[in-house]
């Protein structure tokens, strides 16, 4: 387990597993196949109206967003 510090003050947040290269690629590659089997089924109305709400989202956090991504 490793610490995860939050960038605002410094403290410690929580504790996250450190996972190799190849369990978060396996990992990411179940969740990305479970969000397309979901998907499929959806209605096009409810992917749209999921679309649209993580845009405003995405669009509300663009400020702090590259702190997690850099």
């Amino acid at each position: 387990m490793t610490d995860v510090i939050s960038p605002f003050n410094g403290e410690v947040v929580g504790k996250v597993s450190v996972a190799s290269k190849e369990i978060a690629e396996n990992a990411i590659e179940s969740a990305y196949q479970t969000f397309h089997q979901i998907m499929k089924k959806m209605p096009t109305f409810q992917r749209t109206d999921i679309l649209r709400k993580t845009a405003d989202l995405l669009e509300e956090k663009k400020k702090n967003l590259h702190k997690f991504l850099c």
